[in-house]
């Protein structure tokens, strides 16, 4: 399960925060934490990024103080903890407050008596629960490609039943005819189904033509979906597609490769055994 703002906030000494502002934010991800004093070192920001800070530098300057909530914002951070307020920032502003939540951003503010080092603490012990977690369902991704290569009956809708429940995503594949033949959902609107073909129609005009194929990212609705071809060599197998991601994590492109490897094994497979009944039927 992946860490939300509104876990964090049930956690000891989080839970003694208060969410000051930022409310229709807290389903936000937290993949990594960090202090931020100097608001314009945007280098170290990264998505889902919670940051703690006692603004120590910017503390009477509530311009910066906005510019920094802006900053987070646009790199797509998680939110906000505030510490010393009182002691080091005199006050949280009430414009402050309100463009926290006029963009959905988490603002926490932590009592006096909380160190930096034990939000840290508590935050980097559920992640690395979490990617100890992910390792372990990428193993179990490996010995289930490792089955496919053994066993030709196996259902590749196991390896990607894996995948969509080690992303905590929604997984489609479309065959080499761009048929959806796989959906870890079953209630999608076949208006999705639709709009993706159409962006494969679009995006890759030239499968079979023997040019290569990356994986890109579109939008439909405001929702990113990764496209991914499935290639071994020059031959074309189809088109994984992650809902909700655009730029895959190390363990993530780990999972994604066992993935396309399995479905290039199976889809191989079916037309080695198709051959095979051709000729058991002359």
């Amino acid at each position: 399960m992946k860490l939300t703002v509104s876990d964090a906030l049930r956690l000891p000494p989080l839970s003694l925060g208060n969410l000051v502002a930022g409310q229709g934010g807290i389903d936000k991800e937290i993949q990594s934490i960090t202090v931020i004093e100097v608001p314009d070192r945007s280098e170290f920001l990264q998505p889902h990024l919670l940051a703690i800070s006692s603004m120590c530098v910017i503390a009477d300057n509530l311009k910066e103080q906005l510019a920094l909530i802006r900053l987070l914002n646009k790199y797509e951070g998680s939110g906000l903890v505030v510490f010393n307020v009182g002691l080091v920032l005199p006050s949280i502003n009430p414009q402050l407050i309100e463009l926290c939540n006029e963009l959905d951003f988490p603002l926490i503010d932590m009592p006096r008596n909380i160190s930096y080092y034990q939000v840290i603490e508590v935050i980097m012990d559920r992640l690395l629960r979490h990617q100890s977690h992910r390792l372990n369902t990428s193993l179990a991704l490996y010995e289930a490609f490792m089955e496919q290569l053994l066993d030709s009956r196996y259902d590749y809708s196991t390896m990607l039943g894996m995948l969509s429940r080690h992303l905590e995503r929604n997984v489609l594949f479309f065959n080499h005819n761009r048929k959806c033949v796989y959906a870890s959902r079953d209630d999608l609107d076949s208006g999705l189904i639709h709009r993706l073909v159409k962006e494969m129609q679009i995006n890759f005009v030239r499968l079979g033509e023997g040019q290569p194929l990356s994986e890109l990212t579109v939008y439909i609705e405001g929702t990113p979906y990764l496209l991914v071809p499935v290639i071994h060599k020059e031959s074309f197998y189809g088109i994984l597609v992650i809902a909700n991601m655009s730029t895959p994590t190390d363990l993530e492109r780990l999972a994604l490769e066992q993935t396309k490897r399995t479905l290039c094994v199976a889809a191989f497979g079916n037309v080695r055994m198709d051959e095979y009944y051709e000729r058991m039927r002359r």
